[in-house]
């Protein structure tokens, strides 16, 4: 015969377990969430700051025209994808689901081409400075 305490234990186990294992899904899918958001912000930020929207005198302004020549010049040797996604996202103000949607992409197809091109474009821009 089944011992009921036993049994009951059991369940009480199992469901402790799942609740670990919930808690542990959730801790990662925060964690993931929070490092793509401030990496997002770092190059947002690290973007904008080398290339100013807006700038007074002329020769910063040259200094902003070479610096877009030269992001220009190496988005246009990255993969055809991976020009697009970088486009939409930098030039066009796409979010990563409307380029995915837009490209019929999945969203981590579209955010790992985000990814390698702004890589790119950031240590391009990096040797040219």
């Amino acid at each position: 015969m089944i011992n009921l305490t036993r049994v009951g234990l059991l369940i009480l186990q199992k469901s402790y377990l799942l609740k670990y294992f919930l808690f542990t899904i959730v801790r990662n899918l925060v964690n993931d969430y929070l490092r793509r958001l401030y990496k997002k912000q770092e190059i947002d930020r690290y973007l904008y700051e080398v290339l100013p929207v807006s700038v007074t005198d002329l020769e910063s302004q040259v200094i902003a025209k070479d610096l877009r020549r030269w992001e220009y010049r190496k988005v246009a040797t990255l993969s055809e994808q991976r020009r697009k996604v970088y486009v939409m996202s930098r030039f066009q103000s796409n979010s990563i689901s409307e380029i995915s949607q837009k490209l019929n992409l999945s969203f981590r197809t579209v955010e790992s081409h985000l990814f390698v091109s702004r890589r790119d474009v950031r240590e391009f821009m990096r040797a040219c400075i």
